[in-house]
């Protein structure tokens, strides 16, 4: 438990990665809830997220919500890119 602890934990080891992050999490996930993703997204430190509030589910979000999940996602692509250039 103690091995697993120290490798599977993001919480340890977020702050070290310096690349962008996107964050897309809907509020009604049963599968993991968003406390703990908020919690991971307070300690990165490049982010853009999208919490979304209308009904999604679990890995749902590109079906569901079809045109906004494209243009976060090429807004963030856009923006990640420009940075490195």
């Amino acid at each position: 438990y103690e091995l697993r602890e120290k490798t599977m934990n993001l919480l340890n080891s977020i702050k070290k990665i310096t690349c962008p992050i996107l964050y897309i999490h809907s509020h009604d996930d049963a599968y993991s809830p968003i406390d703990s993703v908020k919690k991971l997204a307070e300690q990165t430190t490049q982010k853009q997220c999208w919490w979304i509030e209308k009904p999604s589910e679990h890995a749902t979000h590109h079906l569901k919500h079809t045109h906004e999940y494209k243009e976060k996602l090429s807004d963030f692509l856009s923006k990640s890119m420009q940075a490195f250039l």
